[in-house]
């Protein structure tokens, strides 16, 4: 029980932190557009947390992605060129003072896409469970952000949420 309540307070240490929508690049093409959009994770806190089985939404009626490690030895996921990056494991647990980044699946596409970003060394690279960033795989610069933990609670938004109109 102690833990429980620990790792719920820990939560509240991850915020989105920065994100990137609509790349350069035309729609649909790779490289660039919708393969290098990415949502990134900061961890605030002294503690690490582990985000397996959260949940993000763009808010719109898609529903909301699951999230989960990135895994270069399933095929689906791919091979990262960034080798200073946590992609291996599936590893979801964020470090405290640490960053995670969200991909598409489209982002290891390296024989298309040139795999334009060095994140720093130590990175949590995830991925939504069906590989694709919110509604079609592709962010807008007009979409609002919400984080879920795994019991659906709120722990972060990014630009000005949608909230149903009161009844």
């Amino acid at each position: 029980l102690t833990s429980r309540i620990w790792i719920f307070a820990a939560d509240t240490d991850i915020v989105i932190n920065e994100v990137m929508s609509n790349a350069a690049g035309n729609s649909g093409v790779i490289p660039g557009d919708k393969s290098n959009e990415f949502i990134e994770l900061l961890n605030t806190g002294t503690s690490a947390v582990n985000v397996g089985g959260w949940s993000i939404t763009d808010d719109d009626s898609s529903g909301v992605d699951k999230i989960s490690g990135w895994n270069v030895s399933l095929a689906s996921h791919g091979v990262l060129t960034d080798t200073s990056v946590s992609a291996s494991t599936g590893n979801t647990v964020i470090p405290a003072g640490g960053f995670a980044v969200i991909l598409n699946s489209f982002y290891s596409d390296s024989a298309n896409n040139p795999q334009p970003y060095d994140f720093p060394a130590g990175t949590i690279i995830l991925r939504p469970a069906d590989g694709l960033l919110t509604s079609g795989g592709e962010l807008s610069t007009s979409d609002s952000l919400i984080l879920y933990n795994s019991t659906c609670g709120v722990i972060n938004t990014f630009g000005t949420p949608n909230t149903p109109a009161a009844t």
